[in-house]
């Protein structure tokens, strides 16, 4: 094992990696071969070769599986977003604490992509769209009482 990821492995803080893979697509794979820790590959659009690789190959470079026995968890490229959340559910799973932040996390998110939804309805003149208007409601006001009672009062 090197001594950067035998360093991260023994450092009892760490219970994954995240490996943001640029011009090296193979760089998580090699990350998950010297570690027993889960790992999550962020692909990075490499700027130098935007438009090449995707004219060369139907999929991303690292969208090629890993061998037998070295599994990485692989994001679409640049979602850093998605990898972080993928490893706050596997942290979850020890940590009820972590879980019920993130379920907050989801009910807000929910309202956000609502009301999306419901401005572009509008945008297309369908403001009479009943279904989507009250579920924007009632979640704006789920919203409000979580930021007046906080998120510890919703779990029971």
């Amino acid at each position: 094992m090197s001594g950067e990821v035998q360093c991260i492995h023994n450092h009892s803080a760490h219970s994954l990696i995240i490996a943001g893979a640029g011009g090296a697509a193979h760089f998580a794979g090699v990350v998950a071969s010297l570690t027993p820790l889960p790992v999550v590959a962020v692909p990075v659009s490499d700027t130098r070769l935007d438009g090449v690789v995707a004219s060369l190959t139907p999929l991303p470079v690292v969208a090629v599986p890993m061998p037998k026995g070295v599994p990485v968890a692989t994001i679409a490229i640049n979602n850093s977003t998605n990898g972080a959340l993928l490893d706050i559910r596997m942290l979850g799973i020890s940590d009820t604490d972590l879980v019920s932040r993130f379920l907050f996390y989801l009910f807000l998110h929910t309202v956000r992509v609502n009301k999306k939804e419901y401005n572009l309805w509008v945008s297309f003149g369908w403001s009479g769209r009943v279904s989507t208007g009250k579920t924007l409601e009632k979640n704006m006001v789920k919203r409000e009482k979580l930021e007046q009672q906080g998120w510890e009062s919703n779990l029971n």
